[in-house]
């Protein structure tokens, strides 16, 4: 195991903008990289190399760069499964067959649920569940960015034995801020908090993510979301922790202030943090995706909620109305820029939810 990760083949299964980012770092410092991908980018990586841009710095690479299973050859030592949550089991066998037989496996999905599917199915794996705090985005075909001037990636091992400190020396070696942690189910949930704020409400009104935190009535709609969340992180008996640019905890204690308060002090920082960047699944559905991330975080936390004896209506109501609009397009045209609808329609769920 040792040997194998100094001089590692690395495959990053998935190739977005996340996974591109992330290989296009470790190429420049490790070399045998090969992203696995689809669309433009990829065409353009593999003819032409790739440039990343940070706030410190430019540089160019070359990793490989492939759209076809087919055309990867041997196994590798290290795979990243950057894939969005909904597609990671189908590619789960393959990846079994790519992964040597002492290699590790890193997934990097947002939500809950991905480790134990992977647990579930690939028992024996060397298996370590990695959080990215950083942003990245693809100006043109062949290039990728991070606009972020802080955080980085957090490691935790899900299986016993995986190589967790290793696999940090790597990511340290390209310039990433890396923690390592003792708890994945910690570092899961805390980066879900994350990823739910100024997301799922500001997809569902079509919004940029400081108009939610600038009107007060949907401001508590979502603190009412993020409050549930942090209920049943404490009902999993897990814990707020720390992630690299991210004092994750400290968010937690403002949440539970009176909304006025909590709002102000948070307003600033949803700003000035995401800039005129929307969100994730705003992104998604105006490009007309029909399925979303949205049960792995929102539909994540009420099915949990539910098995824990501590309902999540507000989470449960938000899933449903993204994967509806989702669904049926013609859906969002009754919610976008209708604060007093979707407030309406929370609070039906919630009262609905009291009577049960």
């Amino acid at each position: 195991m040792t040997s194998a990760l100094n001089h590692p083949r690395i495959l990053v299964y998935g190739a977005g903008a996340v996974g591109t980012l992330l290989g296009g770092c470790l190429s420049e410092v490790r070399g045998e990289v090969t992203l696995l991908g689809r669309g433009p980018s990829i065409e353009e990586i593999a003819k032409g190399g790739l440039r990343v841009e940070t706030p410190s710095r430019s540089f160019r690479t070359s990793p490989a760069a492939i759209s076809d299973l087919e055309q990867l050859t041997g196994q590798f030592d290290v795979v990243l499964l950057t894939l969005r949550a909904f597609a990671v089991e189908q590619a789960l066998e393959s990846v079994k067959a790519l992964l040597a037989t002492d290699g590790v496996l890193i997934t990097l999905q947002n939500g809950i649920g991905t480790e134990e599917l992977v647990q579930n199915r690939l028992p024996d794996v060397h298996h370590i569940a990695a959080s990215l705090t950083l942003s990245a985005d693809i100006p043109e075909p062949g290039a990728i960015s991070t606009s972020s001037r802080s955080g980085g990636i957090a490691l935790a091992p899900v299986s016993p034995g995986a190589p967790i400190e290793s696999i940090a020396s790597t990511f340290r070696q390209t310039g990433i801020p890396t923690a390592t942690l003792d708890s994945y189910r910690s570092m899961k949930w805390s980066k879900l908090l994350l990823n739910q704020m100024a997301n799922g409400i500001a997809a569902i009104l079509d919004w940029k993510p400081g108009q939610v935190y600038r009107h007060p009535d949907v401001f508590r709609i979502e603190q009412a979301m993020l409050r549930e969340t942090m209920l049943v992180i404490s009902a999993e008996n897990e814990r707020l922790v720390s992630l690299p640019g991210f004092p994750v905890p400290l968010l937690g204690w403002v949440l539970r202030m009176p909304p006025g308060v909590a709002r102000r002090l948070l307003l600033r920082q949803v700003e000035g943090g995401r800039g005129d960047k929307l969100p994730s699944l705003l992104l998604d559905l105006q490009a007309g995706r029909r399925e979303l991330e949205a049960d792995w975080l929102y539909g994540a936390v009420a099915e949990r909620g539910d098995a824990l004896g501590t309902p999540a209506p507000v989470n449960r109501r938000i899933n449903t109305l993204l994967k509806g609009i989702a669904a049926n397009p013609e859906l969002w045209e009754t919610f976008r820029d209708q604060p007093g609808r979707l407030i309406r329609t929370v609070r039906l769920a919630v009262e609905g939810s009291s009577e049960t």
